[in-house]
């Protein structure tokens, strides 16, 4: 009986440490946006608004004032989701981490969705073997001549890669050690060929591959396509991650850029520092990204009914899987770019996410 108690207080626990930390997350990108965008108080009347549309559930009304102060709303939206309740309650819902573990690897993407276009796999690392794109023991002369076919390769940590982190793009022609740092640095990696993008993203950024990010949700039977944004690397950056340094454009149904990007931090651009204006900017392939994310996402929806999926275009104009984001969707980027995350399913998700009269009662963290 103790043991069992140990095992439920432990996952209590765990679990109480991964609110907190989430909540100490959301605050901290809260106070970094209010920095940028200014004062965000509202109104008595608002609040009270906020209060009755959201019915029980405590949503944040600091963050919903600045969400719209961040869209420039002329009819305050009051269906924006806040930080707090997204990362502590609805992703949790939706995404179970812990089951997802088992399947979240890059180096698995091939066999899971074998049927979507994905960049060349050169070799990988797992269980501290080495291996080739057939699953087949391979030694390090063998990785490095393959590489040295593509000239330059990316290699990503298979696991546990979050904002571009683990992330390195290598010139096999002209370094040597590459492969031994890469081999010291992760336990498990994936090494592909660099994807060839289209010349109409090149020409915003050529420096990084830049990648469409689509949020979708598994909802009753059916895939709904939440909100599409653009990632876009800045300066000599090799990678568009916004936690890296990159910034991040929203894209509507007819597959055009909205009139702002903007960074993690609220900063606003109408036009890339390359000159590019987002206005109205076509980005090609948003389609076909889309209907693949419609065909796969029941093949994970056992363990992530709320994905991210990350997409480069290529050359023609067709997608390239580049990884899909099992938790931790980063509502912001969408919110900041697109406007309210469920849109009008909000209170339905609301109503599912917050049933239990237990999770009806969220305290307010501010």
């Amino acid at each position: 009986m103790k043991k069992i108690l140990r095992v439920i207080v432990r996952a209590l626990d765990n679990r109480f440490n991964v609110r907190l930390s989430r909540i100490k997350y959301s605050k901290r990108s809260f106070c970094k946006k209010v920095s940028v965008v200014g004062d965000v108080s509202i109104d008595k009347n608002t609040k009270n608004r906020i209060s009755s549309y959201w019915n029980g559930v405590k949503a944040n009304s600091e963050f919903v004032a600045l969400y719209n102060k961040i869209n420039e709303t002329t009819s305050f939206d009051v269906r924006f989701v806040s930080d707090d309740l997204f990362y502590c309650y609805i992703d949790p819902y939706y995404n179970d981490a812990d089951a997802a573990r088992w399947i979240d690897d890059k180096n698995y993407y091939d066999l899971l969705f074998k049927d979507v276009p994905q960049a060349a796999v050169i070799a990988r690392k797992m269980n501290g073997f080495l291996l080739n794109a057939d699953f087949e023991k391979i030694d390090e002369n063998t990785v490095i001549s393959l590489c040295k076919r593509y000239g330059e390769v990316i290699i990503k940590k298979s696991i546990d890669s979050e904002g571009g982190h683990g992330v390195q793009i290598v010139d096999v022609t002209e370094t040597t050690d590459w492969l031994q740092k890469a081999i010291l640095k992760n336990d498990e990696f994936v090494i592909q060929e660099v994807v060839k993008q289209h010349s109409a993203l090149a020409a915003i950024h050529p420096n990084s591959i830049n990648t469409l990010r689509i949020m979708s949700l598994f909802h009753k039977g059916v895939v709904y396509i939440l909100s599409t944004i653009l990632r876009m690397g800045r300066d000599e950056s090799r990678i568009d991650n916004a936690s890296s340094g990159g910034i991040f454009c929203g894209v509507d149904e007819s597959g055009k850029l909205r009139k702002y990007a903007y960074d993690v931090n609220g900063n606003r651009w109408d036009c890339h520092p390359s000159g590019v204006v987002f206005e109205g900017y076509e980005i090609p392939g948003v389609d076909k990204c889309k209907d693949i994310v419609r065909a796969n996402a029941i093949k994970i929806a056992r363990f992530c009914k709320m994905p991210s999926w990350d997409f480069a275009i290529d050359e023609k104009g067709n997608p390239i899987f580049i990884e899909v984001n099992m938790t931790y969707g980063q509502l912001d980027f969408h919110q900041m770019t697109n406007g309210p995350l469920f849109k009008d399913l909000t209170l339905e998700i609301m109503n599912e996410v917050f049933a239990s009269p237990k999770k009806r009662f969220v305290r307010k963290i501010f």
